[in-house]
């Protein structure tokens, strides 16, 4: 992607995506496919095994690429992965839960 106007941190989680998209849009269309596979949270909203999923892909490359960062996901406690007050990733695993639970195949994941 080279391009002297985009940090290399962006271009880094860029690389990092293109190689698990493929296995997120499995677990993705797993999930859509076993919508009834859903827990119910302390603040009352709905997790899917495909939002842990697409959690655990996501944090166990961006682990790898950005070793010294710390990482807030929507499915864990900031306590549990931070490293780094200094270089801190905030990541949505499964945006559009709702739409999957639903059947509709609308969905992403967000990292920034």
């Amino acid at each position: 992607m080279a391009n002297d106007d985009v940090p290399e941190e962006i271009e880094v989680l860029h690389e990092q995506f293109l190689h698990i998209l493929p296995v997120l849009q499995m677990v993705f269309a797993r999930g859509i496919s076993h919508p009834s596979d859903v827990a119910i949270k302390e603040d009352g909203s709905r997790v899917s095994r495909a939002d842990l999923d697409a959690e655990e892909v996501i944090l166990e490359r961006l682990l790898r690429a950005f070793p010294g960062a710390s990482f807030i996901s929507e499915e864990r406690d900031l306590t549990e992965w931070s490293r780094c007050p200094s270089n801190v990733w905030v990541i949505d695993p499964l945006d559009g839960s709702d739409n999957m639970l639903a059947g509709i195949p609308l969905v992403s994941a967000m990292a920034c």
